[in-house]
């Protein structure tokens, strides 16, 4: 009996994983793209030196977050405490933490965002603390061409 009663109870447990997956999942992938559209130019810039410096795109990036339609799901974003931003030779890219603060407190998560000039992107959950502003959360960097 206490081995039905675990299998159930791990059973319970992927299914609850595998029904909140695929929203955090959803939620990243539609705030990427609009993070994206917002933030090309400005990579752009910084790409071709036009930019007075990498603190624009992070300014840039942090001013978009204010200004997205926030997907189902989810009541606020805010940029996490960690942030890595290069330019050089035509090319940009900025990653960024970001905190996905959820209409049901108890799913709320952390992102990462990765996104360059040459126009990839990489939005994804990622581990972290969002209690501690995803400061522990991995910085992505994209492959540069």
């Amino acid at each position: 009996m206490r081995i039905f009663v675990g299998g159930m109870a791990l059973l319970l447990m992927v299914a609850a994983c595998g029904e909140s997956e695929p929203a955090s999942n959803a939620a990243t992938a539609a705030i990427g793209e609009q993070l994206a559209g917002r933030v090309a130019a400005p990579l752009q810039r910084a790409a071709t030196g036009f930019d007075p410096g990498l603190d624009g795109l992070s300014n840039a990036l942090r001013a978009a977050l204010d200004d997205i339609a926030l997907p189902g799901g989810v009541r606020r974003v805010v940029p996490g405490q960690r942030t890595s931003a290069s330019a050089d030779d035509a090319y940009a890219e900025i990653s960024m933490s970001i905190v996905v603060i959820t209409i049901d407190s108890e799913s709320t998560f952390c992102m990462v965002l990765a996104l360059s000039s040459t126009g990839e992107i990489v939005a994804e959950p990622a581990p972290g603390d969002p209690l501690d502003g995803c400061s522990d959360t991995e910085m992505i960097s994209l492959s540069e061409p």
